[in-house]
C-alpha cells in the first residue's frame, strides 16, 4: 500500500467513469457497493445520471452471486434504452473474481443495447489509462456497427464535434463554449456537442470535422477518419496563436474562410495582452505550471511567448504532480512564485500565490460557466486572473 501526503492519484476506474459520463447515449453498470459509486459520482463534475451500481451486499461477496448484477443490467437497458451499455468490475467485486465477460455474453441476446465489458479494472495506474480504455471500447463498437450508421447530414451547414472537453473538466463548460463560439462566429460551423459537452457516440458519423482536446479521445477521431474519412485535429487552443492554428486547420480541412470579425477580435485581445506585458514585471517572478501533461505545452507557449512570463515546469523526477489529477510534493514552489496547478496542490500552500487550473477543492467551486481560459476570450480571462498575482511594474 502506498502512502500519500494528500489525495492519491486518480485511478483508471475514475477516468473510465468520467469518460462514459460524457456520452449521452451510453450507460454504465458497476458490479460494486453503493458507497464506491457515490464517491465517484460526487468527484465528477457535471452530469452522472448514466452511471449506476448494483449495490453489492455481503452475500454477493461471500457466495459470488451475480443475480443483482444481471437484474441491474436488464433494468438499465429497459429504462434508459442506452445504445451502449458498459459493465465494469469494482475493487470489491475483484475480490471474488466474478466472470463479468461471461455474464455479459449470456445477457446480450435479450438486451436492446450493446454491452461493452471492462473486467479486471486495475486499481493502480492513471486516470488517462481509464479514459483511453473507454474510448478504445467505444471505437471498437463504432467499427462493429459502422454499416448501420446513416451517412453524413445533408445540407450546406458543416458540423464539428469536440472530443475530450465537457462539464467533468474544471472550467470545461466555459472552455467548450468559447471554442463553439469561435467556430460558429468565425467559420459558421455548427457544434454537435450539447451545452455541457455531452454527445452521442453515433454523432461521430455526422461530424465534418473533429477537434480532439484530450489525446485519450484520439482513437475515436482516428476511427471516424478510417470509417468515414472525417478529418480531425488535435490541439489545446490557448492564446492567440493556439486559436489561430485551430481556425486555420478547420479552414484547410473544410475549404472555409474565416470572416472579418476574427481580425477585429484578435486585435482587441492582442491589445489586452500588450497592456498586461507593460503593466507587470514579467521577469520578477517565476510561474510554476503544473497541469495535465497534454495541456502544459500549449499553456507554456501562451504564457511565455505571448504574455512574456517566465514559466517553469515541475522538477519532480520529470513527473507532474497535477498532471494526473493528483498531488505530490511541490518542492519546486519557491517564495514569490506563482503556482498554477490542481486545487489540492494549491490548497496545500495557502500562503502561496496560486491559481487553480484543474480538479478544484470544495473551496474553489467555479460558479459560472462563462469564464473560459481557452480560445481567444480565454486568453484575456486567464491574464486577468493572473494579474493580481503578478508584481506590478508601476
Amino acid at each position: 500500500m502506498k502512502v500519500y501526503e494528500a489525495l492519491p492519484p486518480l485511478s483508471p476506474r475514475a477516468g473510465f467513469l468520467r469518460t462514459v459520463s460524457g456520452w449521452r447515449n451510453a450507460a454504465l453498470v458497476e458490479f460494486g457497493p453503493e458507497g464506491t459509486m457515490h464517491y465517484a459520482q460526487s468527484a465528477i463534475h457535471g452530469e452522472t445520471d448514466n452511471l449506476f451500481t448494483t449495490g453489492m451486499e455481503e452475500k454477493q461477496i461471500i457466495f459470488g452471486d451475480t443475480a443483482n448484477l444481471e437484474a441491474a443490467i436488464r433494468e438499465v437497458d429497459a429504462r434508459r434504452a442506452p445504445e451502449v451499455l458498459f459493465v465494469t468490475s469494482s475493487p470489491v467485486s475483484e475480490i471474488i473474481g466474478t466472470d463479468l465477460l461471461g455474464v455479459c455474453r449470456s445477457l446480450q441476446p435479450e438486451l436492446h443495447g450493446r454491452i461493452l465489458c471492462w473486467d479486471r479494472v486495475p486499481m493502480e495506474g492513471t486516470e488517462a489509462e481509464g479514459q483511453r480504455k473507454a474510448c478504445a471500447l467505444a471505437a471498437g463498437y463504432l467499427r462493429e456497427q459502422a454499416a448501420r450508421f446513416s451517412g453524413k447530414k445533408s445540407g450546406e451547414k458543416k458540423h464539428v464535434l469536440i472530443l475530450g472537453l465537457n462539464a467533468s473538466d474544471w472550467n470545461g463548460t466555459a472552455d467548450l463554449n468559447e471554442l463553439r463560439r469561435m467556430l460558429a462566429q468565425y467559420l459558421g460551423l455548427t457544434c454537435l456537442n450539447e451545452n455541457d459537452g455531452r454527445f452521442r457516440l453515433s454523432e461521430l458519423v455526422q461530424a465534418d470535422w473533429i477537434l480532439v482536446v484530450d489525446p485519450a479521445a484520439t482513437v475515436l477521431a482516428e476511427t471516424a477518419r478510417e470509417l468515414w474519412g472525417t478529418p480531425w485535429y488535435g490541439a489545446v487552443p490557448y492564446g492567440i496563436a493556439g486559436s489561430e492554428e485551430l481556425l486555420r486547420n478547420a479552414e484547410e480541412s473544410l475549404g472555409l474562410v474565416r470572416n472579418r470579425q476574427w481580425e477585429t477580435d484578435r486585435r482587441e485581445v492582442d491589445r489586452l495582452i500588450s497592456q498586461f506585458r507593460m503593466s507587470v514585471r514579467t521577469g520578477a517572478q517565476g510561474l510554476l505550471l503544473d497541469v495535465r501533461a497534454h495541456r502544459q505545452g500549449a499553456l507554456k507557449r501562451f504564457l511565455s511567448r505571448e504574455a512574456g512570463l517566465f514559466v517553469k515546469l515541475p522538477e519532480n523526477d520529470g513527473q507532474s504532480f497535477s498532471g494526473s489529477g493528483v498531488v505530490a510534493r511541490p518542492d519546486t514552489v519557491r517564495p514569490g512564485d506563482i503556482f498554477l496547478g490542481c486545487g489540492t496542490a494549491c490548497a496545500l500552500y495557502p500562503g502561496a500565490k496560486a491559481l487553480c487550473m484543474d480538479y478544484p477543492t470544495s473551496g474553489q467551486l467555479r460558479l459560472t460557466p462563462y469564464v473560459p481560459y481557452m480560445g481567444l476570450h480565454g486568453a484575456a480571462n486567464l491574464l486577468n486572473a493572473l494579474y493580481p498575482l503578478c508584481e506590478q511594474s508601476l
